[in-house]
């Protein structure tokens, strides 16, 4: 699986690198046109330059997908003596270095504008570190349901155009099975896990564009038996999907 996590990072890290840059870039730019009264614009700002960069990544994370199983060389990645799941594997290793790269970026320039717009934080770093990986495991949930729902849809062997719309009838219909699931366990099963402060609270002094602005929230809460669920899911997706991989799929 080695050689295939390089092949990955080969053959796709350049544009990557390109939407990592333009990240950077954009946020240097917005932090450079800083002004103490339009601080609340330049944080939507940031938050709309790292929500992009996100989307980005995951649509490229899709399309690299897509490409192995209908473009031409589907026929010789198939050909190789590689398991689904060591293939599968591979795509998610990758994902997730791509998507700690735009947290990082992310990270760093959310400290920068800690500092630069005086904002005092209650919570350790560690909280937001915890933070960053549920929502991190979230995506990459997410990601495996869209790769079972391209696997599931490309099995069926019908013209491109079709098996594309049925991979997104799936993922809807698969996401809000998932959504419905989840929240019904929460409500027969409210037992949480609180990690960081036991509740949501944001100061009375929370004014962004003040000079001094204080946040003194929150917390990371996991519902143990959502949590369950999830780990669950994110194994079941991964086992059918690298089975299809292995006995269904018929790349022509």
């Amino acid at each position: 699986m080695g050689k295939l996590i390089k092949h990955e990072f080969k053959g796709n890290f350049k544009k990557y690198s390109i939407v990592f840059i333009t990240m950077s870039l954009l946020n240097i730019l917005i932090l450079s046109l800083y002004k103490p009264q339009k601080t609340a614009l330049s944080v939507i700002l940031m938050l709309l330059v790292d929500f992009a960069a996100l989307l980005t990544v995951l649509i490229f994370t899709s399309n690299a997908f897509d490409k192995d199983l209908y473009e031409e060389k589907a026929y010789l990645i198939f050909t190789l003596p590689v398991k689904g799941w060591q293939m599968l594997g591979s795509k998610i290793i990758t994902s997730i270095v791509y998507l700690a790269i735009v947290a990082m970026i992310t990270g760093i320039f959310s400290y920068i504008t800690i500092n630069i717009f005086q904002v005092k934080i209650e919570p350790p770093v560690s909280f937001f570190i915890i933070a960053a990986i549920k929502y991190m495991y979230i995506v990459m949930l997410l990601i495996l349901i869209g790769y079972f729902c391209t696997t599931l849809s490309r099995t069926t062997n019908l013209k491109i155009k079709i098996e594309k719309f049925m991979c997104f009838i799936i993922g809807v219909i698969v996401i809000a099975l998932v959504l419905f699931i989840n929240s019904k366990l929460q409500q027969w099963f409210p037992k949480e896990i609180i990690i960081g402060y036991p509740k949501f609270a944001i100061c009375p002094n929370l004014y962004i564009s003040t000079k001094v602005t204080s946040v003194c929230q929150t917390s990371v809460n996991f519902n143990i038996a959502s949590s369950i669920y999830s780990i669950v899911l994110f194994v079941i997706f991964f086992i059918s999907t690298s089975w299809m991989l292995d006995n269904k799929l018929d790349v022509k």
